[in-house]
């Protein structure tokens, strides 16, 4: 199985997930650990057990053969943990829980990607692309 991890609005995300229907390869799809309503996640630290439940289908870490970070999910919060008064304080947890499982997926599965570097940096990218003197299209920054 493949867990990617991104959203699906993006349209790349697709593009891949249609190949892998293609290819009848197994995949779960996970916007945000903490704000799909499907999907719940349990990780307990000192015996490295991982469970994940998506619609009520039971996964184990070793089910999962690589992971893919497409594009990085910020964590989201339900309505009552937005109403409540430790928001902030719940909002920092709830990130750090995150965190944790996608550092564990990335440290203990093959990853494509990075769950710190979800979100691309296309000029860093073309940068060390001129620097690595490969060819690049012209380009300009501007505040305006």
């Amino acid at each position: 199985m493949i867990l990617i991890f991104s959203t699906k609005k993006d349209y790349d995300s697709q593009s891949v997930i249609d190949w892998l229907h293609y290819f009848n390869e197994d995949y779960i799809l996970v916007e945000s650990l903490l704000g799909q309503k499907d999907l719940s996640v349990e990780y307990t630290l000192n015996t490295n057990q991982l469970k994940i439940d998506l619609d009520e289908r039971k996964i184990d870490k070793s089910d999962i053969k690589c992971v893919w970070f497409r594009r990085s999910s910020s964590t989201v919060l339900t309505k009552e943990l937005k109403q409540n008064e430790n928001v902030d304080y719940l909002s920092v947890e709830n990130q750090t829980f995150e965190d944790s499982v996608k550092f564990y997926f990335e440290e203990n599965s093959k990853a494509l990607g990075s769950h710190k570097k979800g979100v691309l940096n296309k000029l860093r990218v073309l940068d060390t692309a001129r620097n690595l003197d490969l060819t690049i299209p012209d380009y300009i920054l501007s505040n305006s």
